[in-house]
């Protein structure tokens, strides 16, 4: 018997089994954080990465509960490998503007999707409305037709370049035939210039 739906999550190289991605839950952890404070004449201040420090640089958590794993035993710690994750980034094309580039690259479709002509997990709307508009996707740029006078916003699925940190510990009810698993990445560069 075939499953009509499989997870768009992938990890390197790992064959994750149809069954192994029902109830994937990906926890998105910034590793870098401003702190405030008071200095001694009551004046509220900041201090941490910020502004262009700010590299938005992650830990991601996946793990799934009641179902058996992929072959974990094939990534080591410290791997380097292209995370092909679920979350949803948003995007914009600022009015009078006809593209953007995004901070990754897209995630190309596992099926042809009659709403995603390109190829790629990328949508765009119009401004604040539900109206679809049309685009194009190239690498990591993302363009419309011609320029409109409201900001179109969008999300897409991004191709990260994560390192193995962590292989969770399994849990298993052998009475109830369930099984669970998990995997830790993070960040290993800037998405400009990476390429999967």
């Amino acid at each position: 018997m075939s499953t009509p739906w499989h997870t768009a999550l992938r990890i390197g190289g790992l064959v994750i089994p149809c069954g192994a991605h029902l109830g994937v839950n990906q926890n998105h952890e910034l590793l870098l954080e401003a702190e405030s404070y008071v200095t001694w004449n009551s004046i509220p201040e900041m201090r941490g990465p910020l502004g262009e420090r700010d590299t938005d640089i992650e830990r991601i958590e996946i793990s799934v509960d009641h179902r058996w794993g992929p072959h974990l035993r094939k990534l080591k710690l410290g791997d380097v490998v292209p995370l092909y994750s679920t979350e949803k980034e948003a995007f914009t094309i600022e009015a009078g503007q006809t593209s953007t580039v995004l901070p990754f690259l897209p995630v190309p479709l596992l099926r042809p999707d009659s709403r995603k002509p390109h190829g790629f997990q990328v949508l765009a709307f119009a401004g604040t409305t539900n109206d679809r508009i049309p685009i194009a996707v190239a690498g990591r740029t993302v363009s419309i037709a011609a320029a409109l006078p409201y900001t179109v916003a969008g999300q897409f699925m991004p191709i990260r370049p994560m390192r193995v940190e962590r292989k969770a510990g399994k849990k298993v009810v052998e009475i109830e035939g369930r099984q669970s698993w998990g995997i830790t990445l993070v960040d290993t560069t800037e998405p400009d210039g990476w390429a999967p």
